[in-house]
């Protein structure tokens, strides 16, 4: 039911708009169709003494949590081509995100937020393939480097990177170095806590995670 496909042909060169209106809960089993279904629905978590379950989505009260795996937005093109994942396409598009009356929860989404009244918006000025959006009682840190900002979202309460936060510019720098070893693409790297239980999977033919 979360599935709509539009059958319309374009010509090349030219164009169409496409408004949908739609609410509703979010169908968790939408996402990871070339993950065999007894791996999927496993509750246990390798390496670990404790079942927390897997959770692929989140839509609470208080805590929001959605990929482009959940097929939360209109796309082009579905996540994987199931008879051969190696020839999943990808559609580079050029997203704005509006949440409407966020409340009291602090909101991290791909590009840069600004804030217009009772609606939050995240403007990109680079093409990407998909978007996230996370919801939740956090406390925002912020570390500025030359090309990019590296925010860090943490559980009220929670302060896992105290010490990396307040050492010197220097030592940040070098750190972030550590990290990514090499020129980073992007103008933002978010870290953001998330339950025990979200789950995704390495899939071999993406290169990136899940967790994006």
């Amino acid at each position: 039911s979360q599935v709509l496909l539009v059958d319309y042909r374009l010509a090349a060169g030219d164009s169409v708009t496409v408004s949908l209106d739609y609410e509703g809960r979010i169908d968790e089993s939408v996402g990871y169709l070339d993950i065999d279904r007894s791996v999927y629905h496993r509750q246990d978590l390798e390496n670990v003494f404790y079942s927390y379950g897997h959770r692929y989505a989140y839509l609470e009260d208080d805590f929001i949590l959605l990929t482009p795996e959940m097929l939360w937005y209109p796309v082009t093109c579905s996540p994987v081509n199931l008879e051969n994942p190696y020839f999943t396409r990808r559609e580079f598009s050029s997203y704005v995100l509006k949440v409407v009356n966020p409340g009291g929860l602090t909101f991290v989404s791909q590009g840069k937020p600004r804030r217009e009244g009772d609606t939050l918006y995240f403007d990109n000025v680079q093409p990407l393939f998909g978007i996230s959006l996370c919801g939740g009682l956090f406390e925002r840190d912020t570390i500025r480097q030359k090309s990019y900002v590296w925010e860090f979202y943490n559980k009220e309460g929670h302060y896992p990177l105290e010490g990396m936060l307040n050492t010197s510019k220097e030592r940040q720098e070098d750190m972030s170095n550590i990290f990514f070893m090499r020129s980073y693409p992007f103008l933002k790297m978010a870290l953001v806590e998330s339950p025990v239980s979200f789950h995704t999977f390495n899939r071999g033919w993406r290169d990136e995670t899940g967790y994006v």
